[in-house]
């Protein structure tokens, strides 16, 4: 069961899923382009000294709203935490695509990793993985 709350109502140190952004115009869609949507886990980093604005942790980078623009956002906190188990996120992606033209960039960007590849005759295949928590 859902228990939904606005985001401007979540402690410090918790962590909550969004269910639904409010709002309308512009600082709607602003809200939108930093990537606040639907089923995104936010952490509440800290508040300012007088409770405005908060500090959030989404999608790895620091935001800062003000805390009425916090509570147009519905979240649900219940059930939310750092993934501990791996394969619960586990992706399987293919990057195929010409020699040379920036596979393995692509994927060490997305992964963290600090892969190098060589092109030696015989090579047809390479498998790489990454695990990203």
């Amino acid at each position: 069961m859902e228990t939904t709350i606005p985001l401007s109502e979540i402690k410090e140190g918790q962590t909550a899923r969004i269910i639904r952004v409010g709002g309308s115009g512009t600082l709607r869609r602003r809200i939108f382009e930093m990537g606040l949507i639907r089923d995104t886990e936010v952490y509440v980093e800290k508040y300012a000294p007088l409770k405005d604005p908060l500090e959030l942790i989404v999608k790895g980078y620091h935001l800062s709203l003000r805390v009425e623009e916090a509570a147009q956002i519905t979240v649900d906190p219940s059930g939310m935490g750092r993934i501990t188990d791996v394969n619960a996120r586990k992706l399987t992606i293919a990057l195929a695509g010409n020699p040379n033209s920036g596979k393995t960039t692509i994927f060490n960007n997305l992964t963290g990793a600090h892969q190098k590849v060589g092109n030696w005759a015989g090579v047809t295949a390479l498998t790489l993985k990454s695990i990203s928590v």
